[in-house]
């Protein structure tokens, strides 16, 4: 993550007048420059100033040195990123400085260890593999905008589905540190509602800075798995190939203004209830629309009705498995991804993923002071 220490602190540094609690707050900051955490950042004057305060002890000071010389390789490339946190001298509370879609939260120097902002940034997503995928992305997306030698680092916080509003209440509400989530958006249609997941969050979480989260536009992480990515996992299987063709038929589609592909179900397949067994009839009608582009006749046995949505068996097409998240990580850890070999159709999200999630995750090289 990304601090910045403003120069409001320029007055208190000249004067070598900051209090027990400022020194303790920037002897943390300082710390978690060391340790990789955070990125610290600001003016080439304050950073002298408070490299030569007799406020700090000799390893402060030198670990102020250190980030001088942060500032000086790092500080317009940083400047782009979308989130950092900004310390200010005043003694007020938190609040925050949007301008040309980059957001600078702003924290009283005093206040930096109350909202444990010292501490790596929480990533919360549904379990270790989503976040393993994100991680990936982020990595992607860097090197196509060749940012080099920086690492990632975050905590891992597991939302666990259904309990993420919970989990993310709770980092909130005991002030342990910032926290960042992306929430699959769960819906079968444009006219479908998000999932309860995603409205849990929104019901019960306040939006501010402190506990910041994205919906998906589409169903779930694995609607955004590049087919470059799936191609190279299949190439070796005819049958699941087979699969693949048809659902790259589908991602060519656009009915209504929307992308039939953000609303598949990747891993169980594309069940016949979306049409005809259950779900509202503005749902019917929109695959009615993307399966007449592409198959003639489709239709449950109305003496066959499913019991519900998740009981019926109907496919139209089969899924690619529990594990298909699994098998993308995989291989992008062992081949890489070229971020340019992303689908047209997801580029729009995965950009915006990235713009939003990365802010969270860079952070310097470990160094010593």
């Amino acid at each position: 993550m990304i601090i910045n220490l403003d120069d409001s602190l320029l007055v208190k540094a000249e004067n070598n007048d900051f209090s027990q609690d400022e020194i303790r707050c920037f002897n943390s900051i300082c710390t978690s420059r060391v340790r990789g955490f955070h990125f610290v950042l600001g003016s080439r004057k304050l950073l002298t100033l408070l490299s030569k305060s007799s406020c700090f002890c000799g390893d402060t000071q030198s670990i102020f040195r250190i980030i001088y010389n942060d500032q000086t390789r790092w500080y317009h490339l940083l400047n782009d990123f979308s989130f950092s946190i900004n310390i200010i001298s005043d003694l007020i509370d938190p609040f925050s400085i949007e301008s040309e879609g980059k957001i600078k939260f702003c924290v009283s120097l005093s206040y930096f260890l109350d909202y444990s902002l010292d501490l790596k940034p929480n990533i919360i997503s549904e379990n270790l593999i989503d976040a393993k995928f994100y991680e990936a992305m982020v990595k992607s997306y860097l090197c196509f905008k060749n940012v080099t030698g920086i690492a990632l680092v975050y905590k891992n916080v597991l939302g666990g589905g259904s309990t993420t509003h919970d989990v993310i209440n709770e980092i909130y509400s005991s002030l342990d540190g910032i926290s960042f989530s992306i929430l699959d958006r769960d819906n079968t249609s444009p006219y479908v509602d998000i999932g309860e997941t995603a409205k849990k969050v929104i019901n019960n979480i306040p939006d501010n800075n402190l506990a910041r989260y994205h919906i998906m536009g589409y169903r779930e992480l694995e609607n955004l798995i590049p087919s470059k990515i799936l191609s190279d996992i299949f190439k070796n299987n005819r049958a699941q190939l087979i699969k693949l063709d048809f659902y790259k038929k589908i991602r060519k589609l656009i009915i209504n203004g929307e992308s039939p592909i953000k609303y598949i179900d990747f891993k169980k397949g594309i069940k016949l209830n979306v049409i005809d067994c259950l779900g509202s009839n503005s749902t019917k009608q929109y695959w009615n629309s993307v399966f007449n582009c592409i198959i003639d006749d489709i239709c449950c046995d109305k003496r066959d009705r499913c019991e519900s949505y998740k009981k019926c068996t109907k496919t139209i097409v089969d899924g690619f498995g529990s594990d298909l998240l699994k098998a993308a990580v995989t291989h992008i850890k062992n081949n890489g991804f070229n971020y340019s070999n992303i689908d047209e159709d997801m580029q729009i999200e995965w950009d915006v993923i990235c713009n939003k999630i990365s802010p969270y995750m860079i952070s310097p090289l470990k160094k010593s002071a």
